[in-house]
């Protein structure tokens, strides 16, 4: 019987998106990542911890005010994935901050902030030689991954997106 793992290979981005608590790396991507390397050799495996970057970019108490609340965390890629309703993701954002947290955040910077780092990072893949790109995918992550692979298929329609929870 042939060994089909001899003949195979490729690149892979495994991606972790905000808003996953920055204090805990990953587990499902380190894993996978490892899973992959044992029983694929053949293939060449990154594990892209985004949401450390947006914490480091954004300052971790305000990555932490944001993320531990699901709705308030999903309304910044909300307003960055559907524009035309872009007031109506402030709207629930807001409704989930304290009187306190209001007058220290302010929503409209904040998504540029996002938009910002998030198109460095895309720009900063050549996605034309990866195989796969997959996502792990917990609270707070669903748009925020939705949003990035709305804009990976932009850039590279022909690159395989897979995602995971």
């Amino acid at each position: 019987m042939p060994n089909h793992k001899a003949a195979l290979g490729g690149r892979v981005l495994l991606v972790s998106a905000p808003w996953a608590l920055f204090n805990r790396p990953s587990l499902p991507l380190g894993s996978l990542k490892a899973y992959v390397k044992a029983n694929i050799p053949g293939f060449k495996v990154q594990a892209d911890h985004l949401f450390l970057a947006v914490a480091q970019a954004l300052g971790y108490q305000t990555y932490q005010m944001i993320s531990r609340r699901v709705w308030r965390a999903e309304s910044v890629f909300s307003a960055l994935l559907y524009p035309e309703r872009a007031s109506n993701a402030e709207s629930v954002f807001t409704r989930t901050l304290s009187k306190k947290e209001v007058s220290a955040c302010n929503f409209n910077m904040l998504v540029d902030q996002v938009k910002q780092i998030t198109d460095r990072w895309l720009a900063s893949v050549d996605w034309s030689t990866l195989t796969l790109v997959g996502f792990s995918i917990s609270f707070c992550q669903v748009t925020a991954s939705l949003y990035l692979i709305s804009q990976i298929k932009r850039i590279c329609p022909a690159v395989p997106v897979v995602v995971g929870g």
